[in-house]
């Protein structure tokens, strides 16, 4: 690690940095730490296959989403709305390209990875191996009260930020 900094092309976590450290200093991550250590895709010029994801809100209004890199797939629970992206062809995530023939199977894919990743934690989004989606009706003041700029992009137009206004 006394090198240059430099990029790597494996979608990688914060949860990754306590794994590293441990593997430096020469000790294992107990079964309760999450990531990995990045030291082998450090010393690798090959990119990793590897899957990260997240969650982000309450279960009745969260964002899910996955990512190899390549592809992110996003899941908001309210409305059940689905969205993929090809990060290479759109990096700004404008073209939801989920009903695309071209990118069938990719969000079956991300999504199976993701409830088994939500699952692993138990998380209350997932129920019976499915993502829980809410009812997808939106107070217009209640958003704008919030944040007045939030009644636009995904919550809106389904077709993420930029598309469709």
């Amino acid at each position: 690690l006394a090198r240059p900094g430099g990029e790597v092309d494996t979608p990688v976590l914060s949860a990754d940095l306590t794994p590293t450290l441990l593997d430096l200093a020469g000790l294992e991550p107990g079964d309760d730490v999450d990531g990995i250590s990045l030291l082998p895709i450090l010393a690798s010029a090959d990119p990793v296959d590897r899957i990260v994801g997240g969650e982000y809100g309450p279960t009745d209004n969260c964002t899910l989403f996955a990512t190899d890199g390549k592809l992110r797939y996003v899941y908001y629970s309210k409305g059940g709305v689905e969205q993929l992206f090809d990060l290479d062809a759109d990096p700004d995530t404008l073209h939801n390209v989920i009903e695309e023939d071209a990118y069938a199977g990719q969000a079956d894919r991300l999504r199976a990875w993701l409830i088994a990743h939500l699952q692993r934690y138990d998380r209350p989004v997932v129920q019976d191996g499915r993502f829980v989606a809410t009812d997808p009706e939106f107070d217009e003041t209640e958003l704008r009260t919030r944040n007045p700029f939030a009644w636009r992009g995904p919550m809106r137009y389904g077709q993420g930020y930029g598309g469709g206004w």
